[in-house]
């Protein structure tokens, strides 16, 4: 049997954890909001 081969998935989540901390901190709603992280 011939392996498979190898599968790449690269999501962006960036809109999801918006969505999430503006139900969390409804002040949020219609700020801008950006995501940011440590490279």
């Amino acid at each position: 049997m011939a392996l498979a081969a190898p599968r790449i998935c690269c999501l962006d989540l960036d809109t999801f954890f918006v969505s999430v901390e503006r139900v969390l901190d409804p002040r949020l709603v219609d700020q801008p909001v950006v995501v940011g992280g440590l490279p």
